[in-house]
């Protein structure tokens, strides 16, 4: 499996605090690594050549003896590199992943990467976190709507079903974002994902970006915190799905009104904006439970 999102946010976030590590030094890149000082500017605008540099820091670059001539023509070897030289202490993690702090506060995006990289792969977890997701209101609604107008069985307009298409398109991905947070705010997800992380982190093998991708993947994901966000899928009370059955099941007969009596179209109408308006009211019961969450 390949985490592309998670490891572009990675990338960026490493090569952000290099960026301010050398603007606070006055360290020039070949100061940094003689033996190669592009390099360096490859990595703070994360710009990856599979010969160069194919998980964007190569070990050599973190930590490695440069060998020079003294004054005097001898050859001895200078301790260069992004630890060494911008004072990170033989700390090898703190460049890669940060200090405590600052993995407090890129953990939510990080969560949020993998899961669109699971959602991108659903071949290689057990379960959908798709459906994960369809515990948030609007973001099941949204899903349902996209599922009922880009059916390729479907051949009527979205309007027949009292909504935009264009809404759709525009709000759903806003919706998944949404309900990501969601999930990550929910009691016993986040500390179960900073223990996963830190777990991670703490092991010899995050000393170094190579084979990333399998790392995540055994280390950080499996099996420990699969089986916890397995536990996440919603229940038959859940709001979410109660909204998704409503738009599956009252909403979606809206196209039938094109079809039927006129009287018996005027009950339908009425059923459907009732349905609606049930929605409506889920989402704002919803968005009281997440501010509340949020400020836990």
């Amino acid at each position: 499996m390949e985490f592309i999102n998670a490891k572009n946010l990675i990338y960026k976030k490493t090569a952000d605090r290099i960026r301010s590590k050398i603007k606070e030094s006055g360290k020039s890149h070949f100061d940094i690594y003689p033996g190669d000082e592009k390099i360096i500017s490859r990595i703070l605008n994360c710009k990856i050549y599979k010969k160069k540099n194919p998980y964007l820091i190569q070990d050599a670059v973190l930590d490695s003896y440069h060998r020079i001539k003294d004054e005097d023509g001898k050859e001895i070897y200078e301790h260069v590199g992004i630890v060494p030289i911008l004072g990170y202490k033989d700390d090898k993690k703190s460049v890669l992943w940060g200090t405590s702090s600052e993995i407090n506060e890129y953990l939510p995006e990080l969560f949020r990467a993998l899961m669109y990289d699971l959602i991108e792969n659903p071949s290689d977890i057990p379960f959908s976190v798709e459906d994960i997701l369809c515990d948030h209101v609007k973001y099941s609604k949204y899903h349902a709507y996209w599922n009922i107008l880009f059916d390729s069985d479907n051949s009527v307009p979205a309007f027949f079903y009292g909504i935009f298409e264009d809404e759709v398109v525009e709000y759903i991905d806003i919706a998944r974002d949404n309900a990501i947070d969601f999930l990550f705010i929910k009691p016993g997800l986040k500390a179960a994902f900073f223990t996963a992380f830190t777990y991670f982190i703490s092991s010899e093998k995050a000393d170094s970006f190579s084979c990333l991708d399998k790392k995540l993947y055994e280390l950080l994901l499996y099996p420990e915190f699969i089986k916890t966000l397995e536990k996440y899928l919603p229940r038959e009370d859940s709001l979410g799905l109660r909204v998704r059955n409503i738009v599956l099941g009252d909403l979606s007969q809206m196209k039938a009104l094109v079809f039927i009596p006129q009287d018996y179209n005027t009950i339908c109408e009425r059923l459907i904006n009732t349905s609606s308006e049930y929605i409506d009211k889920l989402e704002e019961y919803q968005n009281e439970y997440i501010e509340n969450r949020s400020n836990i």
